[in-house]
C-alpha cells in the first residue's frame, strides 16, 4: 500500500508568483497547422501579458495577453501555475466531442 501526504499549501499556486514570472513581453515564434495542408514555416511573434486592475478597490483581477480574453483569476477553468504557465477551459464536458485543434 501506499499513503500519500499532501500538504494544502503544496495544492494552491499564488496568483502573484504566477504574475510575476508571466508579465511582461514574449517572444517566439508560432506554426500554423491545418489537417492535409503542408505546415507554414514559423513566423515571428510577440505577445505581451499585462494585469487588469478592479474598477474598485485597486486589486488585480487578471491578465491579459494582447488583445485576448481576460483571465480572471476567479474564474473556474482558468488554472495558473507558481512558473508563470497557465490552461484556461471548460469546468465539465457534457457528452462526446470533437476538437478541431
Amino acid at each position: 500500500a501506499c499513503v500519500v501526504i499532501c500538504r494544502g499549501a503544496a495544492l494552491a499556486p499564488s496568483f502573484d508568483a504566477f504574475a510575476s514570472e508571466a508579465l511582461g513581453e514574449w517572444r517566439g515564434v508560432r506554426r500554423e497547422w491545418r489537417r492535409g495542408v503542408d505546415a507554414a514555416a514559423p513566423e515571428a511573434c510577440v505577445a505581451c501579458v499585462e494585469e487588469v486592475m478592479r474598477s474598485c478597490g485597486g486589486a488585480v483581477q487578471g491578465v491579459r495577453v494582447a488583445d485576448g480574453p481576460l483571465l480572471n483569476r476567479q474564474d473556474d477553468g482558468f488554472v495558473f501555475f507558481d512558473c508563470g504557465s497557465w490552461t484556461q477551459g471548460p469546468t465539465s464536458i457534457d457528452g462526446p466531442f470533437t476538437l478541431d485543434v
